[in-house]
């Protein structure tokens, strides 16, 4: 992007209520990075949720659309390619787009060979998926990079920790 526009990082993160950050008022919390990326950047502080459900909600904020006008209403659906995600605009205006997670537009095949979701013109030309929940999927793209690090997935027991 030229030096005129502003960087953007949006972090969407899913089931991350108003109350679960330090910035926000939580007192249990050690989240001292995006404290000040808050402090620093914008935080919405009334921004509302169009709905519960994962690609549902990210169909309506990614395109500013109700999840009934965009025809996806549940998990499982796949956005039509005639809806126009921010994203795309963005790119269209100069910006590098690039995802690190789950798009989560479109159901993510068992039966292909890497287990990802079809895109369609998104303007992400960064795109690292990681979906499933185990980093051992091939088209885990996360778990990959851990491996080529020499690193180990590891989920802690909760249990041990008290």
């Amino acid at each position: 992007m030229s030096a005129s526009g502003p960087n953007i990082l949006w972090i969407c993160a899913d089931q991350l209520r108003y109350d679960a950050l330090g910035c926000t008022g939580n007192p249990f919390v050690n989240t001292a990075h995006l404290d000040r990326l808050a402090c620093e950047g914008i935080l919405f502080e009334r921004a509302y949720c169009q709905s519960p459900i994962c690609t549902p909600s990210r169909a309506s904020f990614l395109t500013g659309r109700y999840p009934r006008t965009t025809r996806c209403r549940q998990n499982g659906q796949t956005l039509p390619t005639e809806e126009i995600l921010v994203t795309k605009r963005l790119a269209e205006a100069g910006y590098t787009c690039g995802l690190a997670g789950k798009l989560h537009l479109a159901p993510a095949s068992p039966w292909s060979a890497h287990l990802t979701e079809p895109r369609h013109d998104d303007g992400y030309s960064q795109f690292y998926w990681s979906h499933q929940a185990t980093p051992e999927t091939p088209g885990n793209q996360y778990g990959q990079w851990l491996k080529e690090q020499g690193v180990a997935y590891h989920t802690p027991n909760l249990a041990e920790t008290d």
